[in-house]
């Protein structure tokens, strides 16, 4: 037995337990960012109750609507920084687009569903009737899948990583 396997093993273990533990600071840091929002949202409704007491010709449904928008608000920039943060140094708002690039182009087939409506009209003795039919089906049509990688950035600690995307287009310049 050599020391060179355990060596590399060990090492990526070491190095798997340091990406759990990234991952897990950034977990809790991202519930105590959000526990941050939930204090001030509460302190700003709070102001907003005693704004709104001491002006009593101000109804309590434009309360209702200020503090409904800034929740929504609140979640919204939040979940727009999660996702744009940066893997590594868990940063939000970090990630920054370098380019998109075609890997590979492939004609291939693929499935599509079509679908039909046809209407019929029954007349009755008193009425008519209007009646719709729907009608799908699957057919092997020719595409073109193309697979993408956009790389980005973090604008922080610079740490570069791809992501690959596939898209698939009907092919419409099918040569016969």
């Amino acid at each position: 037995m050599t020391n060179v396997p355990e060596k590399i093993n060990r090492f990526g273990t070491e190095k798997k337990i340091k990406n759990e533990f990234f991952y897990a600071v950034k977990l809790i840091l991202t519930i105590l960012l959000s526990c941050f929002a939930f204090w001030g949202l509460s302190l700003g409704c709070l102001y907003l109750y005693k704004f709104f007491k001491a002006n009593p010709e101000i109804t309590a449904r434009y309360a209702s609507i200020i503090i409904l928008t800034m929740g929504i608000l609140m979640v919204i920039i939040s979940i727009i920084g999660y996702v744009k943060s940066c893997p590594t140094c868990g940063k939000w708002f970090a990630k920054k687009f370098d380019k998109k690039t075609i890997v590979k182009k492939i004609k291939t087939y693929g499935l599509v569903t079509r679908t039909a409506t046809t209407n019929k009209v029954n007349f009755g003795s008193t009425q008519s009737e209007n009646i719709s039919y729907h009608t799908s089906w699957e057919e092997r049509v020719p595409i073109i899948k193309t697979t993408y990688h956009s790389e980005f950035h973090c604008k922080y600690c610079y740490h570069t990583w791809v992501k690959a995307s596939i898209v698939e287009k009907e092919d419409f310049d099918v040569e016969r």
